[in-house]
């Protein structure tokens, strides 16, 4: 009976200790930071031939919470070069002082126009300010605008119009993927 009971001692023992094990937490997995956006404001300025002077704001893209333009259509006029200026809001403040905090988490993408049609380069590592030069004349084409979100710059930046099979390599979410409908001609 001894035995019996010292057995039974063992097993108890045993099982108790393994429901404790079992029932520690495991660490959670923390999720990526996800801003969202109740506006975005893209402005583009018409540049001078030099590229270095503004002449002035030619045209100006408002999408809402729900990422829909305020116009159907936009034109941009060939062999001009504009900077662009993406304006974030979150809660109706303007939020691009957090996203430039975190720059090494944070690029946008411009995916859509037609191969020559559109080139573009960085003024800053992320995108917010930048210059589209307007190649060639296109019907009317759609323009993506993303922002992706926890992606790994251990490289140097991924180019501006990356497709979607390559920017999601390196890595993260979209915080933001907005779409206008853009025609590039000569009097636009």
């Amino acid at each position: 009976m001894k035995k019996y009971f010292k057995q039974l001692t063992i097993v108890i023992f045993a099982l108790a200790s393994l429901s404790i094990a079992s029932c520690k937490k495991d660490n959670p997995v923390p999720e990526t930071d996800q801003e969202e956006f109740d506006k975005t404001v893209l402005t583009f300025v018409e540049l001078e031939a030099d590229g270095n002077h503004e002449l002035g704001t030619a045209l100006t893209v408002t999408f809402d919470a729900t990422g829909k333009p305020d116009k159907s259509h936009y034109h941009l006029t060939v062999g001009h070069a504009y900077r662009m200026y993406i304006s974030l809001y979150s809660k109706g403040e303007l939020v691009n002082d957090e996203i430039l905090a975190d720059v090494d988490l944070h690029q946008f993408f411009f995916t859509g126009a037609p191969n020559g049609v559109l080139n573009y380069t960085y003024e800053d590592n992320i995108g917010l300010k930048g210059v589209f030069e307007v190649m060639k004349e296109n019907p009317t084409f759609t323009l993506n605008l993303i922002l992706r979100h926890g992606i790994r710059k251990s490289n140097p930046l991924l180019p501006w119009n990356s497709p979607r099979s390559e920017y999601v390599k390196a890595g993260g979410a979209d915080d933001l993927n907005v779409s206008f409908d853009l025609a590039t001609g000569e009097n636009h």
